[in-house]
């Protein structure tokens, strides 16, 4: 990829252009692949999804159970920790993946997910593939702890309503909570991200190559100031937003068809 066009997939990381926007990028993704490009890391995405997502879910209503003095009324910050650790728990176990979508979306041609591992474990080894874990890990903790604990507590407050009348919460409301939990958490956390996201891309073609998280953020701050810390924050919550409340959507009435059918 020419050095100058915003990484598919991955909006806010390119270094180079301070005033990329949104149009810009998407006419620089077309002229480098066409529609194909637009999908360009996505399988690599697709596959990270599921063990993430299952990994987060599982552990959160398991964590928040032990973590809680009450298992039935967990409070907003036993909430918090259950959900921190949670998506700590499943952003390591698919941190590899992370890793191969970030590069693959970023090679000038797509190259595939086995000849991305390959050269990672050639230049770099084993270690390659956990490259900016750490900063990754300082993101998660807050942003999954303020999204699902969120959620929680918006799904916990619709329900006890909904009760009063003898039914559950319906798609429309669920897809509301989880919304709100992910902007809340994503306007919080942006700035960890897109430090995370810029380490992954550290030292490929077109891309500077930074020491660790410290170096980058400053970077960041002197090249583009406070701003830069949010860039590509509008794409992203245009992403993150649909995908996230529908798979807490989905999630919770397959949970609660599941728990009547137990009933029964």
């Amino acid at each position: 990829m020419q050095a100058g066009r915003l990484p598919t997939g991955i909006a806010g990381a390119s270094p180079v252009s301070p005033r990329v926007t949104l149009a810009s990028a998407a006419r620089a993704v077309w002229s480098d692949g066409g529609w194909a490009a637009f999908w360009r890391g996505n399988g690599a995405n697709v596959a990270k999804v599921v063990p993430e997502t299952a990994t987060k879910y599982v552990a959160f209503d398991a964590l928040k159970k032990t973590l809680a003095s009450d298992p039935g009324n967990a409070t907003v910050l036993e909430r918090f920790a259950a959900g921190g650790m949670a998506g700590a728990a499943a952003q390591t176990v698919v941190y590899p993946l992370e890793i191969v979508k970030t590069r693959v979306s970023l090679s000038a041609g797509g190259c595939s997910m086995a000849t991305v591992i390959a050269g990672v474990l050639r230049a770099e080894g084993a270690r390659g593939l956990f490259k900016g874990l750490t900063p990754s890990l300082v993101g998660i903790f807050p942003y999954a702890g303020i999204d699902l604990m969120t959620n929680s507590v918006l799904k916990d407050a619709l329900a006890a309503k909904y009760a009063e009348v003898g039914r559950d919460p319906g798609v429309a409301e669920l897809l509301g909570c989880g919304m709100a939990s992910s902007t809340s958490a994503m306007l919080v956390t942006y700035p960890l991200n897109l430090v995370r996201t810029r380490l992954q891309a550290s030292g490929m073609p077109g891309q500077p190559t930074y020491s660790g998280p410290v170096e980058c953020a400053g970077k960041i701050l002197a090249k583009e100031g406070f701003a830069g810390l949010y860039r590509g924050l509008v794409p992203n919550l245009a992403k993150v937003l649909p995908a996230t409340s529908v798979s807490y959507a989905v999630y919770d009435v397959l949970s609660s068809w599941q728990r009547r059918k137990g009933e029964g």
